[in-house]
């Protein structure tokens, strides 16, 4: 698993899924299959 941190976010990926975490409001995953 890589773990980014940019400013307010935090980028995971894993699976071939990334998922952003922004701190003080929501979850969101994202499917980025290539």
């Amino acid at each position: 698993m890589n773990i980014f941190y940019n400013g307010e976010l935090f980028y995971f990926k894993y699976c071939n899924k990334t998922i952003y975490i922004q701190h003080k409001i929501i979850s969101v995953s994202f499917d980025i299959s290539k």
